[in-house]
């Protein structure tokens, strides 16, 4: 391989990178000739491609559902997010894209076939014809787009890491999102219930058995997220015990194995033999714990939260550079003796970004978030999905967006399931924004069944 090959492979990957590295990029081309690197907003199939001889290539980026999760979603889950944008308060499309109920495509040019009114370039006077269902100007707008290509050179794989992968652990160890499924290994993993948030489930690891998960995830070069629910066994003693928790190990040696623990009685994180963050609290048994490890590639530093508050900072003196073929949830053989976790674990969630105090904050203490806009919708981490209302309306007149109009004496919204307000030593706090029509009545009222 000749050094100008060369400078052209690592040039065509710079232009990737650039592109990937912009919201509304989805196609790019490299001419090797004048070094031009062209970011386009229109994907790979926009018009038509002409094959021919020349110095360019062309590559783009690959899009899938999955990618769009966080989707009309508050905005907290979309922070430096590649394929959303926030946008009143939610996670919406970027620029001169549209929703089509699945993902965000293209806005649509002259001609092209359509079927919503925001599916065509309104900004270039275009718009969708109920008659025709194609995309149509008054003005006759002449628009023709060519790619020239002598071949299609890159082709990014935007899914691996994936925006995001989620095992809920009710009753099963599938990935939420279809992809990262795992499998019981070393005996069965058990199922308990309720989970931390008062309903549903938990996995319940013993006797050294763990969940694998035979499906690679590439982290080299990336930030990511990695946090979870825990509650510690009376088994053993903490002090002198080691939970494996999560283990990603491409193989034994210094930055390409990570592994997660609770060893004697405090979070640890380790990218293998150097690296090494110890947390500042030591947990105690039967208590449920968020637990969260953020590795943040461009500061170059690791940092352990619990329940939602910093716990332990680090700046390893290497780069992670892992792309493990699979990944072990609970004991590990990377580990020493398989640590026994004896441990529930419950909503394990990892994303290829940090995120950020305030994020991990929610996540951890937010129990239920309505915003009450035309919806009974908890938009919270939980998914609250017990809320009702008894003549009540939504009005468009609220503090952020719509509200819940209650008034009269017999109409209530009333929501269930807070297994934690029934319990001992669990502080709680209520906030909400009023708008009161008469100065006495009840604002909050918790019950309980017995």
């Amino acid at each position: 391989m000749n050094s100008t090959f060369r400078s052209d492979v690592y040039a065509v990957y710079v232009c990737l990178i650039v592109c990937n590295g912009n919201i509304v990029c989805r196609t790019f081309d490299y001419d090797s000739s004048t070094f031009n690197c062209r970011l386009f907003e229109g994907e790979v199939n926009t018009g038509s491609i002409i094959h021919s001889v020349s110095t360019s290539c062309v590559g783009a980026v690959q899009f899938s559902p999955q990618l769009f999760a966080a989707y009309n979603q508050p905005c907290y889950q979309c922070e430096q997010h590649r394929y959303l944008m926030c946008s009143n308060g939610s996670c919406l499309c970027p620029p001169h894209s549209f929703w089509d109920g699945i993902q965000c495509e293209n806005q649509r040019y002259l001609g092209a076939p359509c079927s919503q009114f925001d599916s065509c370039r309104r900004d270039i006077g275009l718009q969708c014809s109920i008659v025709y269902n194609i995309c149509l100007s008054k003005k006759e707008i002449p628009l023709n787009i060519e790619l020239k290509m002598s071949k299609f050179c890159f082709s990014l794989d935007s899914t691996n890491p994936p925006p995001i992968i989620q095992w809920s652990f009710n009753g099963n160890l599938n990935d939420t999102y279809g992809v990262y499924h795992g499998i019981s290994a070393n005996g069965t993993v058990q199922w308990i219930s309720p989970g931390y948030s008062g309903y549903g489930m938990a996995a319940y690891f013993a006797n050294k058995t763990y969940c694998l998960v035979p499906h690679s995830l590439n982290l080299i070069g990336s930030s990511f997220t990695i946090s979870t629910w825990i509650q510690l066994l009376g088994n053993a003693p903490l002090n002198s015990s080691e939970f494996g928790l999560f283990t990603h190990c491409e193989n034994k040696t210094i930055d390409k194995c990570l592994y997660l623990t609770v060893r004697y009685g405090k979070l640890l994180s380790s990218l293998y033999i150097s690296n090494n963050l110890t947390g500042n609290t030591f947990l105690t048994s039967y208590v449920w714990y968020h637990v969260a490890y953020v590795y943040d590639r461009v500061a170059l530093s690791q940092s352990i939260y619990l329940n939602g508050q910093l716990d332990g900072i680090l700046s390893p003196s290497d780069i992670f550079q892992s792309n493990a073929s699979q990944m072990w949830i609970g004991a590990s053989p990377y580990m020493n003796n398989y640590p026994n976790p004896f441990a529930y674990m419950d909503e394990m969630i990892i994303v290829p970004r940090v995120k950020n105090a305030s994020e991990l904050l929610d996540e951890a203490t937010l129990v239920v978030y309505y915003r009450f806009d035309n919806s009974f919708v908890d938009s919270g981490p939980n998914k609250n999905q017990n809320g009702s209302g008894t003549n009540v309306q939504f009005d468009a007149n609220g503090r952020v967006n719509q509200a819940l109009l209650i008034n009269s004496n017999n109409s209530f919204f009333q929501t269930s399931g807070f297994y934690f307000l029934g319990q001992w030593n669990y502080p709680y706090s209520f906030s909400l924004w009023i708008y009161p029509f008469v100065t006495n009545g009840t604002l909050i009222q918790v019950l309980s069944q017995k």
